[in-house]
Order: C-alpha cells, then sequence, then structure tokens
C-alpha cells in the first residue's frame, strides 16, 4: 500500500485543526470565566464539533445563543434559531449573537479595564495559535519540496550559489523492449 504524501497529510491536518480564533475565544473565557467556557458546549457535541473545527464557516463570536438553556445554537430561519443541545431543541426568535450575551454577562463580572483587556487577550492567542499553525505548515512543506526534489533529480544550489551534485540511484531497470536509449555521448545525425 503507498503511504501519502507529507503535503496532503498537512492538507488534511488543516482541516481537521481547530479554528484559531474559537480557540482564542474558548481560551480566553476560560482565563477570565471558566465556568462560561464550560457551560458553552455542555452536552451539545455538535455545535462544539462545528464551531471549533477548522471548517467553521462563522466567527464563534456571530453564533446565536440558545434562550433556554444559554448555549450555542443554529440559526434556523429569520431571526431564530433551534438549540441542537441533547434534551432542550428549544427554537428562540430573535437570539442575541454571543459576542452581544457575553458582553452582557461580562460586564456583570469584571470592570471596564478587564472587558477591554480580554479582546486584547483574545486576539493575541488567536494570533499566536495562528503564527504556530503557519510555521508548522511551512516546515512541512519545506520538508516534502525537498523530498520532492530529491525523487526528480532536481539541482539545488547551496547557499553560495553553487549546484550540488544530482543524487543518481544505481540499481536494475526494466525498460520496454522498444525502448532507445539515448546517453550523453550520442550525437544528433
Amino acid at each position: 500500500m503507498l503511504e501519502r504524501p507529507d503535503i496532503y497529510k498537512m492538507r488534511a491536518l488543516e482541516l481537521s485543526m481547530a479554528d484559531p480564533n474559537s480557540m482564542g475565544v474558548i481560551k480566553g473565557l476560560e482565563e477570565v470565566y471558566p465556568a462560561l467556557a464550560a457551560k458553552l458546549f455542555e452536552g451539545n457535541k455538535l455545535m462544539q464539533n462545528m464551531v471549533m473545527s477548522g471548517r467553521n464557516m462563522m466567527a464563534i463570536m456571530d453564533y446565536p445563543m440558545c434562550g433556554k438553556c444559554e448555549t450555542l445554537a443554529l440559526l434556523s430561519g429569520n431571526n431564530q434559531c433551534t438549540c441542537t443541545r441533547v434534551g432542550c431543541n428549544s427554537t428562540t426568535k430573535n437570539p442575541v449573537t454571543l459576542r452581544t450575551w457575553l458582553f452582557y454577562e461580562l460586564k456583570k463580572k469584571m470592570t471596564n479595564e478587564q472587558l477591554e483587556d480580554l479582546e486584547y487577550k483574545i486576539d493575541a492567542i488567536a494570533a499566536s495559535m495562528l503564527r504556530k499553525f503557519k510555521n508548522q505548515c511551512r516546515s512541512t512543506y519545506e520538508e516534502h519540496n525537498h523530498y520532492a526534489r530529491e525523487k526528480m533529480l532536481a539541482k539545488k544550489l547551496n547557499a553560495d550559489k553553487t549546484e550540488e551534485e544530482p543524487t543518481v540511484i544505481h540499481g536494475k531497470i526494466n525498460l520496454p523492449a522498444d525502448a532507445i536509449i539515448l546517453t550523453d555521448t550520442t550525437e544528433e545525425e
């Protein structure tokens, strides 16, 4: 069985990685208000998988909140959302977004200075996670390109702009009977 090249593994990993913005918001909430961070996805594995994945189509702060159980919900029509939490399944008309809901919840618990710092912390966490992921991708791409060059016998330049010696593979090659072999010493007629 053929092994998939690293570049394809990396692309699959990109899709399965957590959304850095969503992860930053959750980490910021865990730091400031751990009970609230745990409650967002409590009993709601579907929303957790959807919101936290790299395939998230919306920012976590734009998801509506269920009016009954106060977890993240799915938009289900004009100005309404339906909760996917096990046992709730309620529909909320004119739902507030997580951004608005957090503002009102945290306003009760934090000073204005702490609220301003929260936005900065969330952005910093998301930016550092994204930077780390991009560095991992870059190193994987470089490894793949190095491996591909070796397989194609491509010439690579050293730091001093001189060519490295190409890698020569020795061994038997089974050629078709009608193959024409050209060597360096063959002259054109």
